[in-house]
């Protein structure tokens, strides 16, 4: 920590003043039984450390300009409020860092401040980044020659998504932004303007080629105007921006309108010719003659009109009545008058028929196709009758006549279309259902055209205007898809270049000639395999294509990916049939052997790195992993059906176990009669039992073992017990039977009436040799008494001083204390035991055998004597082994 590198001569720490304090600042009232702390020495402490306290805060409050001595003054100060009021003068990102990476494990409010303020201006930095970056892209969208709407959108999207900017960057963009809006406006102006005269033009081409009653001054007029104004259209500097499909077709319409000029003037001229004549003719018809006017209206030009020559056929039936000939007489020779054939004079009067008939079923349609029909002929061929003429006339009327109401009617079904195409830009429908619903306007709007005539120059820019400005948005709906298809077939590019330098660089062909080595080859097979998905996934997810362009780039593309996937494939065999040969290898390994496991875990070791090296097809490989996971189930399963025998076998293990420690139990808790010899043999043959039982279960075996061991104890304390008790008694009757014949050895010198046969006869036996050597010294005892023998009771004393030998040596032996006054004695003898037990080949007698000897020597013991021979005899019966 900073604040641990001060100086020590700083002001005192309240934390180690604080902590020595109770030593010496306290003291026990002895009338209350409470501590009572010494006020002066108390007060003075916390004063020094509020003093100091303090004086930091106030030095934190002069760091306004000099954010270098602030940082220095908190990585040395040790007040924590000092620290934080200085880090309020901590602006600058360099020194921000500096100070949060010396305070993040000192002062968790320091850092905090530090990493708020470091977060902000990196915050900031990055908004300002992405603002730049837009600012950018807008300045470079001002020089493109067309500028795209949907461009512009995605850019206002991405200032969006900048965060707030600064006030200067945000008048720079909008400066930009509004230069890119007027381009915008101005496009979308001079597209208008274009569409609008196309629109004239288109009309104009149709008013030549139907009325035809156009002057062709006025003609000529009305196309030098379209002409400057689509000269001056096509000099904007917005012109690249307007679609190419759009000022083909208008190029086309200029051309096919340049044609229909030139015939236009002639079929006028020649109908004002013909107008002309006959309005002459009319005037002076009384000074006419048939075959002169023949003539004459054969050397005109000659327009398909059929009204003009109806009006001929009337002035030559009125010049032919004035002079007395017949209406159809003519004095023209057949040769120079073309007749027509009586199929077409049928097809005529049929077209006519047809034509009355549907104006008299107020069939509009099918009278203007036959109209149409009939105009088809050729009249002057055909010469129809007057009668015919006149019919042809009068139905032709009618069907102006008809038309014009059909007209004003498909004008009010103009104006509720119009009012239906409005109401589509509120209902924000789907674009798709959006362009369904225009384009079928359109059409009905065609089909009162061919019904109703065609509608009035004002209507049609209504109706036009109102569709375009429905279909806008689908037609940047689809704008936008189209250069999005541009823009996923540069990415396609991409790819397949990618593809294949990829595959130049790694020397990659479609097939590889020799067999793959995956030990040795110097491919990576697995960054091959992992690029060529990559690449799939990443071709798949590039969108739609044209379809002009798709068929061609998906063979580019496969045919690339086959470089790739050729080797790849042969190699993912080879490795398929390593892992073949893996699956092998686990059905052959032998389940019981130990060393199974070890080699299963070393084949599914060499089955990852396998499967790091290359993964497989996902198919092959979940199909190769599920048949080696049962290979090595199997191997496993057969493993397990072995360890479920072999701990049965342990629970049978168990059960004997558990039997035999509770056979062991209930012997250690038998009655106490029971004999040691039994009780040993029992305990023998539980031993040999128990090692003859295998291993129990693992959970078990530390339980059973205590329990086994707790038993074997029990047993064998038992056996300690009847042993003992055994040597109790044992030594009871010695002692018994030693003082006994010390009685009758006392009764040779004072005799005494008693029966000592029954006397001796009425004590237990005892094992051997103990009972043959005391029945010796009792029957000598018993003989000398009934002989009078005074040689014995000299014997008795004479013995009294190997007694006192023995029993010194026993005591010695038996490391049991002597009496004070043979401690000269007991040192000498203590000296021959120790030469005794030096001397090589001699072997030492144990004790039991010294005590025999001691006990089976008749002779005269006093109560000292006694009591030592008792003491020797307690000692040996309780520590001898066998006893």
């Amino acid at each position: 920590m900073a604040a641990s590198t001060k100086p020590l001569t700083a002001t005192p720490c309240s934390t180690s003043c604080s902590s020595a304090l109770p030593n010496t600042a306290t003291k026990l009232n002895p009338s209350r039984g409470t501590q009572q702390t010494a006020q002066p020495q108390q007060s003075i402490v916390p004063a020094v450390a509020d003093s100091a306290k303090q004086a930091a805060l106030a030095q934190a409050q002069h760091f306004e300009n000099d954010e270098a001595a602030a940082v220095a003054f908190i990585q040395q100060n040790e007040f924590a409020d000092a620290r934080l009021k200085a880090a309020q003068y901590v602006h600058s990102e360099p020194m921000l860092e500096q100070l949060y990476q010396a305070m993040r494990n000192a002062d968790r409010r320091v850092a905090k401040l530090m990493q708020t303020r470091l977060d902000a201006i990196r915050h900031q930095s990055a908004v300002a980044s992405k603002a730049q970056t837009c600012i950018a892209r807008a300045q470079a969208l001002i020089q493109l020659p067309s500028l795209m709407p949907n461009q512009v959108a995605q850019l206002d999207r991405d200032w969006q998504s900048a965060g707030a900017a600064t006030p200067v960057l945000q008048e720079s963009y909008q400066a930009v932004r509004t230069q890119l809006a007027q381009r915008l406006a101005a496009q979308a102006g001079l597209q208008r303007a274009v569409i609008d005269a196309r629109v004239r033009l288109q009309r104009l081409i149709e008013n030549i080629e139907g009325i035809d009653t156009l002057a062709p001054d006025e003609l000529a007029r009305q196309s030098a105007q379209i002409e400057a104004e689509l000269a001056q259209h096509r000099a904007s500097p917005e012109a690249p921006s307007l679609p190419q499909p759009l000022l083909t077709e208008l190029t086309n319409q200029q051309q096919r309108l340049a044609g229909l000029q030139l015939a236009h003037e002639q079929r006028f001229a020649a109908r004002m010719a013909r107008q002309q004549a006959l309005t002459d003719w009319e005037a002076a018809d009384d000074q006419l003659d048939v075959d002169s006017l023949h003539r004459n209206w054969r050397a005109l030009p000659a327009p398909d009109d059929a009204v003009l020559q109806a009006r001929f056929d009337t002035l030559i039936a009125r010049v032919g009545r004035s002079s007395g000939l017949s209406a159809n007489a003519s004095p023209v020779l057949p040769a120079l008058r073309p007749q027509a054939s009586a199929d077409q004079q049928r097809q005529f009067s049929s077209a006519l028929d047809a034509m009355e008939q549907a104006l008299q079923d107020g069939l509009l349609h099918a009278a203007a196709d036959q109209d149409k029909l009939l105009r088809s002929n050729d009249l002057k061929a055909l010469r129809p009758a007057p009668a015919q003429a006149t019919r042809l006339g009068v139905a032709r009327a009618e069907l102006s006549r008809l038309q014009d109401w059909a007209k004003w009617g498909g004008n009010v079904s103009r104006e509720e279309l119009i009012k239906a195409v409005e109401d589509l830009a509120g209902q924000n429908l789907p674009v798709t259902e959006l362009a369904k619903k225009v384009g079928s306007s359109r059409e009905r709007w065609r089909a009162l055209d061919t019904a109703s005539g065609a509608a009035p120059k004002n209507l049609w820019e209504r109706f036009d205007s109102v569709c375009t400005t429905a279909y806008a948005p689908a037609a940047a709906h689809f704008k936008q898809l189209a250069e999005q298809r541009q823009e996923n077939a540069g990415k396609a590019r991409m790819l397949i270049a990618e593809l294949v330098k990829y595959a130049d660089d790694h020397k990659l062909s479609a097939t590889v000639d020799a067999d793959p080595d995956p030990d040795s080859s110097s491919f990576d097979w697995k960054g091959i395999a992992a690029y060529c998905q990559q690449y799939s996934q990443a071709w798949h997810q590039v969108g739609p294509l044209d379809r002009k362009e798709k068929r061609t780039l998906q063979a580019e593309f496969d045919c690339a990916l086959r470089r790739l996937m050729g080797p790849l494939t042969q190699q993912r065999q080879h490795e398929s049939a390593q892992r073949e040969k893996l699956i092998a290898e686990v059905t052959r390994l032998d389940p019981d052997q130990r060393s199974s496991v070890d080699q299963l875990r070393a084949l599914q070791e060499r089955w990852q790195q396998h499967a790091r090296s290359l993964p497989l097809d996902r198919h092959e490989e979940q199909a190769l992993w599920q048949r080696f996971r049962s290979a090595c189930d199997a191997v496993f399963a057969k493993r397990k059906a072995s360890s479920d025998a072999a701990d049965a076998e342990r629970r049978q293990n168990l059960q004997a176990k558990e039997a035999l420690c509770g056979t062991l139990e209930a012997t250690g808790q038998g009655g106490p009669d029971t004999d040691a010899g039994s009780l040993a043999a029992a305990l023998h043959d539980a031993t040999a039992a128990w090692n003859r039982i295998g291993p129990v279960p693992r959970t078990a075996e530390r339980q059973i073992e205590q329990r086994h061991q707790v038993a074997v104890a029990a047993l064998q304390a038992k056996i300690d017990a009847v042993k003992r008790a055994a040597a109790q008694a044992q030594a009871n009757v010695l002692r018994d039977k030693i003082m006994l014949c010390q009685q009758l050895e006392a009764a040779l010198q004072q005799p005494v009436e008693r029966n000592w046969a029954d006397s001796w006869q009425a004590l237990p036996a005892m094992r051997s040799p103990w009972e043959a050597a005391m029945r010796n010294r009792f029957d000598a005892a018993l003989r000398a008494l009934q002989a009078g023998d005074a040689d014995y009771v000299r014997t008795l004393q004479d013995n009294q001083t190997p007694l006192a030998q023995q029993l010194l040596r026993l005591e010695i032996v038996c490391g049991l204390a002597s009496p004070a006054a043979l401690s000269g004695e007991r040192l000498k003898m203590q000296v021959e035991v120790l030469q005794s037990s030096l001397k090589s080949g001699q072997r030492e007698m144990s004790r039991e055998q010294l005590l025999q000897d001691l006990f089976s020597l008749p002779a005269q013991a006093d109560a000292q004597t006694t009591s030592r021979m008792t003491a020797v005899m307690n000692t040996v019966n309780g520590s001898e082994p066998g006893n």
